[in-house]
């Protein structure tokens, strides 16, 4: 007859099921490189898998690097109107203008908001949402959007201070890993954050030198990797052939150098109005003789 399991045995058992369901660190956790990642974008055990990019080579929005003072959520963490700055100046039309932050930049025929090789927003659809919800990745942000992006960021950054990053604890039900995909150009890459913008954010404020990420799956399913060859490959499906030259701009706009000491300029300019503006706010306990 057999002996019924005690409480105490099911936690074990539990315990010991969610062990063996855990990925496992590819190349024992030490830094990627480009080519663990043309292995990884073809392996075909990644559900078993996990990796860690180097902080320098993943991005959010529209090329904002994860590295400190390159990124509008990690300034957060060091001045909170900084991220109010963040959204009120940084309000592209569309795609191009977001990439380049050139105010006239032309758009392309399909006047998209989105990175052309993943989805698109299109027209009135682009100011309906804007109007009602904002977007992450952009301004204008409505005050309570504004609001709950940052009690998401406080919050997440103390549960990492409190209990560490384990992201494998509960593997078995939630897969809680940063998500993402690849952009390749040439012997460069980048790892291009789709779901955990906001931990990755507080790992870098918490001087992480590497996020531990995978691949994006499930209904958010997207390819593991772009690179330039996809970009001819999908013209004529994913948007016109007309329009490849736009897109190309927009892929090679990730990788230029140029461009990214634009972007941090431009969190440094408006660091400095958040800095300004706190100057000017004194404290209401504070008398004055």
């Amino acid at each position: 007859m057999l002996k019924p399991v005690s409480p105490q045995q099911l936690k074990r058992m539990r315990e010991e099921y969610l062990k063996a369901r855990a990925r496992q660190p590819y190349k024992n956790g030490k830094s990627i490189n480009f080519r663990d990642v043309q292995r990884l974008t073809m392996a075909r055990n990644m559900n078993k898998l996990y990796f860690h990019v180097p902080i320098e080579k993943c991005v959010w929005g529209y090329g904002w690097r994860y590295s400190q003072a390159e990124h509008p959520f990690v300034n957060f963490y060091k001045l909170e109107d900084s991220l109010d700055q963040f959204y009120a100046n940084y309000c592209p039309r569309n795609i191009l203008e977001a990439v380049t932050l050139e105010k006239d930049s032309k758009s392309p025929s399909f006047d998209i908001i989105e990175n052309p090789w993943v989805g698109t927003l299109k027209g009135e659809k682009i100011t309906q949402v804007v109007k009602e919800k904002g977007m992450q990745h952009y301004g204008p942000l409505p005050p309570s959007n504004l609001a709950t992006e940052k009690n998401r960021l406080r919050l997440i950054k103390k549960s990492i201070i409190a209990q560490g990053y384990k992201p494998n604890k509960y593997a078995a039900m939630n897969d809680d890993y940063i998500h993402g995909y690849f952009l390749v150009k040439g012997s460069d890459f980048l790892f291009w954050v789709v779901n955990g913008q906001h931990r990755a954010a507080a790992l870098v404020a918490e001087n992480y030198d590497t996020l531990p990420a995978t691949f994006t799956t499930g209904v958010y399913t997207v390819n593991r990797v772009i690179s330039e060859w996809h970009l001819d490959f999908l013209a004529g499906t994913a948007y016109d052939e007309k329009d490849l030259l736009a897109v190309k701009t927009i892929f090679n706009a990730y990788f230029d150098e140029t461009l990214r000491e634009k972007r941090k300029q431009a969190l440094a300019s408006w660091m400095s109005l958040a800095e300004a503006k706190a100057q000017t706010i004194k404290p209401l306990n504070v008398v004055e003789f």
